[in-house]
């Protein structure tokens, strides 16, 4: 599905598997042009916005209309909401007769019951129940509320120092005359629909709509905006159980691999490099990748200027050898522990090989026969 062009209207249908020519179009829906189109599964709707902050409901086969089991009248929802936002007193007056705010991104919910949308210039986060199309909750990132909170008395985790703010408040205004940063905007829910993040003037929040707080805020040791958010929540490393003892048995590699591993993935606005905020440890996280940023926790567990990784000063490369593949190992077996020492100064190419193995599985399963004491 696309829209036909900068200054139409129309969405066109494509078959992927014939020709070029489209099979269906839409020309009633909307009355300007469309820039978002999300599709949700669950109830087999798109939600098409136009620039002009319009939201449509509509069936991507049969008669393309809304679908039945949503909202009967349109009037009833509260998707005219983008067009009633209430103006401020500096709004112009042709301003508050046009479309007041337009999403820049849409979203919609693993379990299809919710969408979220960033709309610009209120700079609003909205949570909409997708069938009823009534707004859920309402979260304000607009500047005059976050220079209003900077300027209280009161005490508040999102507070920064003000030069900092000043730099931030900068970067934000520069960031709202750019367009095509704008797109890059976005919400996202994580797996059970509960939380939604995304990226603000002081950080990244996450945001309970349960119970309507915030619980985490990531980045606001930063100095980067952070812009479009990817959510991976995480999955075991290995599924598979080479044989019923080994699953039995107490072994650590096993609780390890069973474990999940979150990620959140970020960009920011004028950085050339993406961002990857984990809780997990130096074990799961052992190198450090050109152009990424890796967040353990604390600022004193990675390199912030995002170069080589940390040498202490006067440090050798076998030291650093040593460092990276252990001096020590452990095999874990159904008959108990094997302690084996390494000595990656004397074999540096055969200790690092081991040690790649080992984290990479090689060895999970193998059978050990013959071990003779000492």
């Amino acid at each position: 599905m696309s829209s036909s062009d900068a200054d139409s209207p129309n969405i066109h249908i494509y078959d992927a598997r014939k020709d070029a020519d489209p099979v269906h179009t839409l020309d009633k829906i909307h009355t300007k042009p469309v820039h978002i189109m999300t599709y949700n599964p669950i109830y087999d709707c798109v939600i098409s916005v136009d620039t002009g902050g319009m939201l449509e409901y509509w069936e991507p086969s049969g008669d393309y209309q809304k679908p039945t089991d949503v909202f009967n009248f349109k009037s009833k929802t509260d998707l005219y909401e983008f067009k009633k936002v209430s103006p401020t007193k500096n709004t112009p007056k042709i301003l508050k007769l046009q479309a007041k705010s337009v999403p820049s991104t849409l979203t919609i919910s693993r379990d299809g019951d919710k969408f979220a949308t960033f709309s610009f210039p209120d700079r609003q986060i909205r949570i909409f129940a997708f069938r009823t199309g009534k707004c859920l909750r309402k979260y304000d990132e607009s500047i005059p509320t976050i220079t209003a909170l900077q300027q209280s008395t009161a005490a508040s985790p999102l507070k920064l120092d003000m030069m900092n703010f000043g730099a931030r408040l900068a970067a934000d205004r520069e960031l709202e005359k750019q367009t095509s940063a704008l797109s890059g905007t976005n919400v996202v829910f994580d797996e059970s629909g509960n939380f939604v993040l995304y990226g603000t003037l002081g950080g990244i929040k996450v945001v309970n709509i349960v119970t309507n707080r915030m619980v985490r805020l990531y980045g606001k040791e930063e100095s980067a905006r952070f812009l479009c958010l990817a959510l991976y929540q995480g999955a075991p490393r290995r599924k598979e159980v080479t044989n019923l003892a080994m699953a039995a048995s107490e072994n650590p590699l096993l609780h390890d691999a069973e474990a999940i591993d979150p990620i959140l993935f970020a960009t920011a606005f004028r950085k050339a490099r993406f961002y990857m905020f984990t809780i997990t440890s130096e074990e799961y996280f052992s190198e450090e990748l050109e152009g990424v940023l890796t967040f353990r926790g604390s600022k004193g567990d990675r390199d912030v200027y995002n170069e080589k990784p940390l040498r202490e000063v006067g440090a050798t490369s076998e030291t650093t050898k040593a460092t990276q593949t252990g001096t020590s190992a452990v095999m874990h077996t159904t008959l108990g522990d094997i302690f084996l020492k390494l000595f990656p100064n004397a074999a540096p190419k055969a200790v690092e090989n081991f040690a790649t193995h080992a984290k990479n599985g090689y060895y999970d399963g193998t059978i050990f026969h013959r071990i003779i004491p000492k």
